[in-house]
């Protein structure tokens, strides 16, 4: 039961209740909440209510402090639905594995066994790869973390310790010059239309995919912006140079989950030779200035919706292509910074917006290209 003094007081005064039924409980509580409410919000007794959940009720206050709901606006944390609803999910896989143990709705959070955890470490290992099941034990140790140091709950972490599971990292496939032309090949000549499990037809082309598909490639962007790229965007230098200056979502993002008003430095998408014969192709001339998207201007739809679609479509008419190889719409950014790379060394960071040279090599560089370009090459060219 908790009790809350009028405003503008922050006081709090909490109790576990014994009570194992709704109408019991809500007496005890009813109880509580007149004793506080007589001593003028002062504490009665001398011995400290010690605060305290069960452990479904641990999960939806950890729902409210994830959506910025929190009672105390100092701690208030907001971050995305997203990852939001993805925490909240693995701890409901936990509360689904401790109620094979115990009646979860009379479990104390501070009950929580090393038992539980292990129940759950098995349970996760039979169904998950390395990279989720760590990130599922990680978001579980940050859930306790947020009931001892926010709710000041007395208790251990019962997921401070645990062995993670290593992580095999994928090897980086850019694409040939030859793999990409067979794809967009594939667009003109190939089926337009693809069979579901169900043995109906779900359409795969939609206008302008060679364009789109050669966007992504020659500028390197995420699905996001790429395709909220503007013609306003487009900044020219005095000395010849375009660039595409927009901003940096992913950064943009990152700071609103911590709570940062700070704006993030703009995103810089150089346009080589290659891009500006894309642009011009799609009308460079007439529509350079103007607020209209570069690609599908006239859309109806969401970008959401755009990027499901482009990609679905890219995966197959990769398949119709014939080509076997384990590669996506997103391999055509690696393509490109893996180009992009040769020109400018480890300077890519700039034009990237990575901060760590790790990250690209490990995540974006494919050292076959590398190994086999020359180094002189003075201008960003992809596929040579």
């Amino acid at each position: 039961m908790h009790v809350y003094a009028p405003r503008p007081s922050k006081k709090e005064f909490t109790k576990l209740l014994s009570a194992m039924d709704y109408k019991t409980a809500f007496d005890e509580g009813y109880a509580f909440k007149k004793e506080i409410e007589s001593s003028n919000y002062k504490r009665i007794n001398t011995v400290p209510l010690i605060k305290s959940y069960s452990l479904p009720s641990a999960v939806l206050k950890y729902y409210q402090y994830l959506s910025g709901n929190y009672e105390l606006a100092h701690l208030q944390k907001n971050v995305g639905a997203a990852y939001r609803d993805e925490c909240i999910r693995y701890c409901r896989y936990f509360l689904r594995i401790v109620s094979e143990r115990v009646d979860i709705k009379n479990f104390n959070v501070t009950d929580t066994l090393a038992l539980d955890v292990a129940n759950f470490y098995k349970w996760a290992e039979s169904k998950y790869a390395g990279k989720t099941f760590n990130k599922m034990l990680n978001e579980l140790k940050a859930f306790y973390n947020f009931l001892i140091k926010v709710e000041k709950i007395q208790m251990e972490n019962p997921f401070e310790t645990y062995n993670t599971k290593q992580v095999v990292l994928s090897d980086v496939k850019s694409l040939t010059k030859s793999e990409f032309n067979k794809i967009i090949d594939a667009i003109e000549y190939g089926p337009k239309l693809k069979m579901d499990s169900k043995g109906g037809s779900k359409n795969m082309y939609w206008p302008h995919l060679k364009e789109a598909f050669k966007l992504f490639l020659l500028t390197g962007g995420r699905r996001e912006e790429v395709l909220g790229l503007r013609w306003c965007q487009l900044h020219e230098y005095e000395d010849g140079l375009t660039f595409f200056k927009i901003d940096n979502l992913k950064v943009d993002r990152s700071n609103k989950t911590k709570n940062l008003i700070t704006e993030a430095k703009k995103k810089m998408i150089a346009v080589n030779q290659d891009l500006k014969d894309l642009l011009l192709e799609l009308g460079y001339e007439e529509k350079k200035n103007t607020n209209d998207y570069i690609i599908y201007p006239d859309r109806t739809c969401t970008i959401k919706t755009l990027m499901d679609r482009i990609s679905k479509s890219f995966t197959h008419y990769k398949q119709v292509a014939g080509i076997e190889s384990d590669i996506s719409l997103k391999n055509l950014r690696k393509t490109y910074i893996t180009w992009l790379r040769v020109v400018m060394d480890k300077q890519t960071g700039l034009l990237t917006s990575h901060t760590s040279e790790e990250i690209l090599e490990r995540h974006y560089i494919d050292p076959e290209v590398l190994s086999a370009v020359e180094k002189a090459v003075l201008k960003l060219k992809v596929f040579g």
